[in-house]
């Protein structure tokens, strides 16, 4: 009689890791500026979180980090107001916990124009 045996392996879900994220780019003229905003929506802190606004041809022109970003909390990092195309990429958060967003902001401080990732 042959007998066949099923063995079952319980493997727990692996923590989320933390990624790269990137936004597309959003153009700045006038005397409008660049805000990159990033929400902790998971429920535990994200630590050493990086901000980076980026330019076109690939220079940093802001940063902000590495911090830690309790969750339910967000963080942000400006440019003054210039013109240029930037692009946002934000480290050491899951794209399960990240939201990221880039805003145009006019001189009122509001946000005209605006993309979001994930």
């Amino acid at each position: 009689m042959l007998v066949a045996f099923v063995l079952l392996l319980v493997v727990p879900p692996l923590a989320a890791e933390a990624a790269t994220i990137t936004t597309g780019a959003l153009p700045a003229f006038g005397g409008n500026s660049l805000r990159c905003r990033v929400a902790n929506t998971g429920t535990s802190d994200a630590n050493a979180v990086t901000i980076e606004l980026i330019d076109t041809g690939g220079t940093v022109t802001g940063s902000v980090g590495p911090v830690t970003l309790p969750a339910g909390t967000t963080v942000s990092e400006s440019t003054a107001a210039s013109p240029g195309t930037r692009w946002c990429r934000v480290r050491g958060i899951s794209k399960a916990a990240g939201r990221v967003t880039l805003c145009v902001i006019d001189s009122s401080d509001s946000c005209i124009a605006a993309v979001t990732v994930p």
